[in-house]
């Protein structure tokens, strides 16, 4: 949990100080490499709220 959200600050920084790269009209208008990063700030959030969700009921207990 703490490397995913140490990776995120990383992750979407370039849509904020590389507009150009990022889209071609703003907001919604992603370049390919636009379109990169929002997929991977989708997976991080995601993975983030799995894990948060495991590390809350304790993980699952193993079934015999």
């Amino acid at each position: 949990m703490l490397l995913l959200a140490l990776q995120m600050p990383g992750t979407i920084l370039p849509l904020f100080l590389l507009h150009n790269v990022c889209f071609t009209t703003f907001p919604f208008g992603f370049t390919m490499e636009g379109q990169y990063i929002v997929m991977h700030l989708v997976i991080i959030a995601a993975a983030m709220g799995v894990g948060e969700t495991v590390r809350q009921s304790g993980g699952a207990e193993p079934r015999l």
